[in-house]
C-alpha cells in the first residue's frame, strides 16, 4: 500500500492548511507532539490525514 501523492503537501502548503507560518512548522518539526511529518531527500513532506488528526488533538477542554 502506498503513499496516495494527492494527499502529500509541501510544508508551505501544510502551513497554509494549519493556518500558521511555515517558519513556525519548521521549528516544530521534531518537537514532542507536533505534526507528523516524513522526508523526501532533505525536503518535508506532511499527509493531510496526519495534519487533521494532529488538529483534533489539540482540541481544548473547558
Amino acid at each position: 500500500m502506498g503513499v496516495n501523492m494527492r494527499e502529500v503537501m509541501t510544508r508551505a502548503e501544510a502551513a497554509d492548511f494549519l493556518r500558521v507560518g511555515e517558519k513556525w512548522l519548521a521549528n516544530k518539526a521534531y518537537a514532542p507532539g507536533s505534526p507528523k511529518f516524513f522526508k523526501v531527500g532533505k525536503h518535508a513532506r506532511y499527509r493531510r490525514s496526519d495534519l487533521e488528526a494532529w488538529t483534533r488533538l489539540q482540541d481544548v477542554q473547558k
